[in-house]
């Protein structure tokens, strides 16, 4: 679990990293496996079912006893970024080729190095890391000399590192104080300002710099998360999805290239969570407007997805326990959706 204050130190674990939702996360072949789609139109209040459709799932990493987590796509979808502990027991950053096998590690040592997201202009890779006696956000500058230096700091824990566009600002979030609520705030990468947006976790830019998708409890104290956009001025505050009466939640969005659609995590939800009580995580995208649900990676027993990225390619990258170890998976993103092939 995350500390609310300034002391947290000790090695991150798949457990722990499902902590930092607030949630418990409860070897296939390395070729193409089928995977199973099942896409759905919002009527009213509730979700039809609309069409059923097959892809493929791609395994891009084989970690053994490591674990692979938050998977990102370089914006030229060359290069993939993760975090791994195969290398130690703490997680470091590498990158690899999107279609080769050898990792580079990036970042090494006595720290936890998380979230990495690769700047438009292909120069700067910001992550967040506990170097420093708590949870700051950091640049690595790529391109040769590989410095890093710390963004900002802040006097509480700060994670989930996404930048705008146009490669000036990053959104991020952070404890609004010891024991107070997550926060989404804005940074100038220039100036160092920052501006609070409002309350909530894992903020992810639109690709057209106008909106930031989140996810926020739905109350104080809440069990469940569910998912909204905001305008980068802070107006219309926009419910996503919430689940069905309230019975499960959606976290972790990530949004499509094109705007057009916002991948994410379903926690609780599926037959096998509801019977055992199990908060395990299933990947979904959903319409930019809320119209439109698809369930990508169906409701297979005892796997969990996390971590999910939205890649250039037209491909959801995420982590994956399917098979024992905790790998980086890609499956595509337009399975399901209404004239879909």
């Amino acid at each position: 679990m995350l500390s609310q204050g300034r002391k947290f130190t000790s090695p991150l674990s798949w457990s722990a990293l499902a902590g930092i939702w607030l949630l418990a996360a409860c070897q296939p072949p390395a070729h193409k496996e089928a995977g199973f789609a099942l896409g759905q139109q919002r009527s009213g209040k509730s979700w039809e079912p609309s069409r059923l459709s097959w892809g493929s799932r791609i395994r891009h990493t084989s970690g053994g006893e490591g674990e692979d987590a938050f998977p990102h796509l370089s914006p030229d979808a060359h290069t993939l970024y993760f975090s791994t502990t195969r290398f130690g027991k703490r997680f470091g950053l590498v990158s690899k080729p999107l279609h080769g096998h050898t990792l580079t590690s990036l970042t090494s040592g006595g720290s936890n190095d998380i979230f990495p997201a690769l700047s438009p202009d292909l120069k700067s890779l910001a992550f967040a890391s506990d170097r420093d006696q708590g949870w700051d956000l950091y640049l690595l500058e790529l391109g040769g000399q590989e410095k890093v230096r710390r963004l900002v700091r802040s006097a509480t824990d700060t994670l989930g590192p996404r930048w705008s566009p146009d490669g000036k600002s990053i959104v991020c979030f952070r404890r609004g104080g010891q024991a107070g609520p997550w926060e989404i705030w804005t940074i100038d990468v220039a100036s160092g300002a920052q501006t609070f947006l409002t309350e909530g976790l894992f903020p992810d830019w639109s690709p057209d710099g106008g909106w930031i998708a989140y996810q926020r409890p739905r109350g104080r104290g809440a069990r469940w998360y569910s998912l909204w956009k905001i305008r980068t001025d802070g107006r219309q505050a926009t419910e996503l999805i919430s689940g069905w009466n309230g019975d499960w939640g959606a976290v972790r969005p990530s949004w499509s290239p094109d705007g057009g659609w916002i991948a994410f995590i379903a926690v609780g939800k599926g037959s096998e969570a509801k019977e055992l009580g199990i908060q395990k995580g299933t990947l979904y995208t959903i319409s930019a407007d809320g119209a439109q649900l698809v369930h990508l990676t169906g409701d297979r027993p005892g796997i969990s997805e996390w971590d999910p990225f939205f890649g250039k390619d037209g491909r959801i990258y995420f982590s994956s326990d399917e098979g024992g170890s905790i790998d980086i998976w890609s499956i595509d993103a337009s399975l399901g959706r209404s004239g879909a092939k």
